[in-house]
């Protein structure tokens, strides 16, 4: 079961790493925050199964790229459909 939905909205505190994985699971890239963050989520388990921790089955996307994310590292700001029929005054 997963803790987020694609299309939440979610915060991101300061000094959380985001990384970009390979096929394997390793790290290619990462960055880690210096400021917190609004994220969208992107995918909630790109690899079901693959990675035994679940540690990085969250994909947020951030500043034009997809990145893994710690699930324990982020919230909900808001979920998808939350807004859904507001009209702009």
């Amino acid at each position: 079961m997963n803790l987020f939905d694609i299309g939440d909205l979610a915060h991101v505190p300061s000094d959380v790493f985001l990384v970009k994985l390979d096929s394997k699971g390793h790290v290619l890239r990462y960055h880690k925050t210096t400021k917190p963050i609004k994220a969208l989520i992107v995918d909630t388990d790109p690899y079901p199964g693959k990675y035994s921790t679940g540690e990085w089955q969250t994909q947020i996307l951030h500043h034009g790229e997809n990145w893994f994310v710690n699930n324990q590292d982020i919230s909900i700001i808001s979920k998808k459909g939350d807004f859904d029929g507001c009209q702009a005054s």
